[in-house]
């Protein structure tokens, strides 16, 4: 890893991915969804893209947001965050039901910003290559 002095302090050089091992990456902002906490045994982040990829089994946590998985692409620049295989993903909608999606072997579970009515946001979810929707119940 290069790192340059920059304005009076170091900076990381660019076009070189930062490997990340045992971390936990918290996103306030940006993203299909924040603030969401990323907990990665293995990952690379690309400053430039604002991308964090892992191969690993990885785990997703937030309000009302639960997930797991092996292997993720978290995107800021197209805010999505994608669990890329055999994953797992719990999350609790704005009415209080608890929805559980679930990828079947190599499919994939995506979760996108999208945008909403009179400027309230919400994510969109894809399922890819095969998985499955289940409702819950309501929540108390």
């Amino acid at each position: 890893m290069t790192i340059r002095a920059r304005g009076g302090g170091a900076a990381i050089a660019e076009g070189i991915p930062i490997r990340l091992t045992e971390a936990t990456v918290r996103m306030e902002r940006g993203g299909p969804i924040a603030p969401v906490t990323l907990e990665l045994p293995e990952a690379t982040y690309d400053l430039e893209g604002r991308r964090l990829e892992s191969v690993t089994n990885v785990r997703v946590l937030g309000d009302g947001l639960f997930g797991t998985g092996n292997g993720l692409v978290a995107s800021r620049e197209e805010e999505r965050l994608e669990l890329l295989r055999d994953g797992l993903l719990r999350l609790r909608t704005d009415e209080g039901t608890q929805v559980e999606l679930r990828a079947l072997g190599e499919g994939s579970i995506a979760l996108r910003r999208a945008g909403g009515r009179e400027g309230a946001e919400r994510a969109e979810v894809r399922l890819a290559d095969g998985g499955e929707l289940v409702a819950l119940g309501e929540q108390e």
